[in-house]
């Protein structure tokens, strides 16, 4: 296998360099190769033959802060470390505060929403009880003046039968002393009857009728007290 290089450039690169008096040009060098060593590290290897002096020495320091970096490196990566672990430390204790504080946040809200449910429930009661209340205030004064009036009607009803007792017994005496009135003056006509008879049979009839006015002249008073005259 041919290992040296075929394409014309690096075969008049080479050629230059010795016309030059300078070392031959690196046969191992690979362009893709040299790009990526530019790209990541920033060393030109593809110039790095024509450069000066002056562009060189930029390469010394870099070496220099490349090794500044290579002290600093462990002291960051601790300090990083720490860093890292810290916040992340930080950040798992925020969460674990702000879930633990959610968990017990959403029972406080469940006894709050029973506190809650359990006053309303209790101020509808008062509500229901009040209402009873009432409506047993108002049967017990409906029932009182049901039997107020009953009790009036009663004791009415009492003194109308009293009073048509009353009125009663009256009629049935003032039906007793008529009918005696009417029995007594009956009587006192059948006697006089029977005693004109007698007399008109005994004495004839001037005497019986002289008798008859001479009785009807002294019974006038009894006559009269019966008639209500």
């Amino acid at each position: 296998m041919d290992f040296q290089p075929t394409n014309s450039r690096a075969l008049a690169t080479r050629n230059k360099s010795n016309e030059a008096g300078k070392l031959p040009r690196v046969q191992s060098f690979n362009p893709k190769l040299a790009a990526l060593t530019n790209r990541y590290f920033g060393i030109d290897l593809e110039n790095l033959d024509s450069m000066s002096d002056e562009q060189l020495a930029a390469y010394a320091d870099m070496a220099k802060d490349a090794k500044r970096w290579q002290e600093i490196i462990p002291i960051l990566e601790k300090h990083f470390q720490e860093i890292i672990e810290g916040q992340l430390a930080r950040e798992q204790f925020y969460a674990e505060v702000q879930k633990t504080a959610t968990q017990a946040g959403k029972k406080i809200d469940s006894n709050i929403l029973q506190t809650y449910l359990a006053a309303k429930g209790y101020d509808l009661h008062l509500k229901v009880m009040s209402q009873k209340a009432y409506n047993g205030a108002a049967r017990l004064d409906a029932e009182h003046r049901s039997a107020v009036q009953i009790e009036l009607t009663d004791f009415q009803s009492y003194l109308q039968l009293v009073t048509h007792r009353h009125q009663k017994q009256e009629k049935a005496i003032s039906g007793r002393v008529a009918q005696q009135k009417e029995n007594e003056e009956i009587r006192e006509q059948e006697q006089e009857q029977r005693q004109y008879r007698k007399d008109l049979l005994q004495n004839g009839t001037q005497a019986a009728n002289k008798n008859r006015q001479r009785r009807r002249g002294g019974m006038g008073g009894i006559f009269d007290f019966f008639n209500g005259r």
